[in-house]
């Protein structure tokens, strides 16, 4: 399966998901001027890459997400809280997903989207503060 590279720009976030390592990053701002045009190709390789899992014998590491956006406009948020539960549906009972949540030290806002993000998915994050 290949990695799945996708370069950030002003409006729209890097996408790293690399399946050999099982470590799915999306970092930056994601503000896309057309957001189903953008993460379509990334939901489609999120797919092929959810069905391989399938193949790999339970009990592994888990995938691990990582999310540490500066920005999340109210679309993105949908495409992105539908990444988590698709993959937290799709390895629950499998090898397991672990979420990293990344937020600016002191912007609540930022805090609070994982917070509630971690609530609908049903699943921990790993809230992480980083410096500005």
């Amino acid at each position: 399966m290949r990695h799945l590279q996708i370069s950030g720009t002003q409006y729209s976030p890097n996408v790293d998901f690399d399946p050999e390592a099982r470590v799915l990053s999306l970092s930056g701002i994601s503000r896309p001027e057309n957001t189903i045009e953008f993460y379509e190709p990334v939901l489609a390789w999120l797919e092929e890459f959810l069905d391989s899992e399938k193949q790999r014998p339970a009990g592994g590491k888990p995938v691990q997400l990582d999310i540490n956006m500066d920005y999340i406009n109210s679309i993105s948020v949908k495409y992105i809280m539908g990444i988590i539960l698709k993959c937290q549906q799709e390895l629950k009972s499998h090898n397991g997903l672990s979420v990293n949540w990344y937020y600016v030290e002191g912007d609540e806002e930022g805090r609070a989207w994982g917070e509630d993000m971690e609530a609908i998915a049903g699943i921990d994050f790993n809230l992480i503060e980083k410096t500005a």
